[in-house]
């Protein structure tokens, strides 16, 4: 996997890295991402009736946890409208300084990676941020493609609701098993821009900070070593009834610390603040119509000042 930076395969270790900026630093960068971020609150504690886990050796991302057969409507989609409409985000901010274009001022189709696990794939039934989105991004008329390997939602169906379905969502994934294919994925899309929702189902798993920060800095180097100038926006994961993701919080902000640099910039987007597992997932885990709508909101809000070159002014 030539070019790829950044772990302990390569010479290096996180935990130096840790161990130089110092637990009193990282757990303010966990609580408040920054300048960088979008949102400033935590994520919401589950309540005490949420706090078990997924069933022992399960997989808290993936099928079992999934809701209704294909076919149901586990989240409301039924009900729920095709226009995004406003700000499915509140009060959500996206960051002052995002650092950049992507389209390098020349009009260039912005190509947009949407990459994680089962909240980023959706589910027939329970489309995932990846529709609200497209359709946000369709009407508002930015020169974008999403792309990725994939254009179904679980398990293989069909998702003709979303204008642009390509992406790279893998259902009960690990962040390692990601990186696995991400090569492949990364040198067929060439994105300029890459979603990054990672995470959940290595804290389902028991990973620590240290490996979690590894994984996902593998990700972000994957990633560079074939679109060098990318635009990573790393997720804090929304929170489930199993875990608020303190730990995929903190290795968010540490990657973001670290690997950020000016023309390849990696930008927190804090999709966990303000997000309740009961209220905006259908299992404790996988968002509903409604938990969806509100991530394409943030994700928006974050892309907007990025794609300043790719969407109409007016």
């Amino acid at each position: 996997m030539g070019g790829v930076e950044g772990s302990t395969r390569s010479g290096w270790s996180w935990s130096r890295v840790a161990a130089a900026t110092g637990m009193a630093l990282l757990a303010a960068a966990c609580s408040d991402p920054g300048g960088d971020a979008v949102g400033e609150e935590s994520a919401p504690e589950p309540t005490a009736d949420e706090a078990a886990g997924p069933e022992s050796g399960g997989d808290p991302a993936g099928e079992q946890a999934a809701g209704p057969e294909s076919g149901g409507d586990p989240a409301g989609e039924q009900a729920a409208s095709e226009d995004p409409g406003g700000d499915p985000a509140g009060e959500q901010a996206a960051s002052e300084d995002p650092g950049g274009d992507p389209t390098g001022g020349n009009g260039a189709t912005v190509r947009i990676m949407p990459l994680g696990d089962s909240i980023t794939h959706g589910r027939a039934g329970a489309p995932s941020y990846r529709r609200f989105l497209s359709l946000l991004l369709t009407e508002t008329g930015c020169d974008v493609d999403l792309v990725g390997s994939l254009d179904t939602v679980h398990p293989g169906v069909a998702d003709p609701a979303t204008p642009d379905p390509d992406h790279e969502g893998h259902w009960a994934l690990t962040t390692d098993q990601v990186n696995t294919g991400l090569d492949a994925w990364a040198e067929a899309a060439r994105p300029d821009l890459a979603l990054v929702h990672l995470g959940t189902n290595d804290v389902g798993a028991g990973d620590g900070v240290d490996m979690l920060v590894e994984e996902l800095s593998q990700t972000v180097a994957i990633l560079r070593s074939h679109s060098p100038e990318i635009t990573v926006l790393l997720a804090r994961a929304i929170p489930a009834a199993f875990d608020p993701m303190t730990v995929q919080h903190l290795a968010v902000a540490m990657v973001a610390m670290v690997l950020d640099r000016p023309g390849a910039r990696v930008l927190v987007v804090d999709q966990a603040s303000g997000f309740d597992p009961v209220e905006h997932t259908y299992d404790g885990l996988h968002p509903t119509v409604e938990g969806s709508r509100r991530m394409a909101g943030v994700w928006w809000q974050a892309l907007a000042p990025l794609l300043a070159g790719a969407c109409p002014t007016d």
